[in-house]
């Protein structure tokens, strides 16, 4: 099976703190908002792949944020928008 994680949107309403960096990326105590759910789907053996659907915006915080995790299932797919 196949998993979709939604993190393209702005989250405008919550300027200036995601002004610029992308909600999914805020701390959650030691961890973040989208390594809590990478973290759920990772122990799921059912879950094959992993898409994140982004912005262009934000694409480059999300890469590095892959590049330095541990997770294995992530692709990201970047929408054309900013």
């Amino acid at each position: 099976m196949k998993a979709v994680v939604l993190a393209g949107g702005y989250a405008t309403r919550l300027w200036p703190i995601t002004k610029h960096r992308p909600k999914m990326l805020l701390p959650i105590g030691e961890t973040t908002v989208i390594d809590r759910i990478f973290g759920a789907l990772e122990d799921d053996d059912r879950i094959e792949e992993v898409y994140v659907s982004t912005n262009e915006r934000f694409a480059e915080e999300f890469e590095h944020h892959l590049a330095e995790s541990d997770f294995e299932k992530p692709i990201l797919s970047v929408e054309d928008t900013t």
